[in-house]
């Protein structure tokens, strides 16, 4: 595997998350595609936390923290987004 490798993964990643937060964010009737966004944003998160500890090969302790601090981004992050799409797409 070369030096580049993980960071490409991580990029990869990274875009299916951009990915998935688009396509839930652009479109207030976008439930149809739900399954497809949570499995998007899953995998580009499983995807950057991989390349993270793949690339800067932490020990255990820091590995486990690497993927707790990507876990807990992506939560907010996940949160933000259906609070936004939320407010946006229902009026009160």
């Amino acid at each position: 595997m070369g030096r580049r490798t993980p960071m490409l993964w991580g990029v990869l990643g990274l875009g299916l998350v951009a990915l998935a937060l688009g396509l839930f964010l652009g479109r207030c009737d976008s439930f149809g595609l739900f399954p497809l966004v949570v499995t998007a944003y899953v995998a580009g998160t499983g995807l950057l936390g991989g390349a993270l500890i793949l690339r800067y090969r932490p020990g255990a302790v820091a590995s486990v923290l690497v993927l707790l601090c990507v876990v807990a981004a992506a939560f907010l992050g996940g949160v933000l987004a259906f609070s936004v799409a939320f407010a946006r797409c229902f009026e009160f």
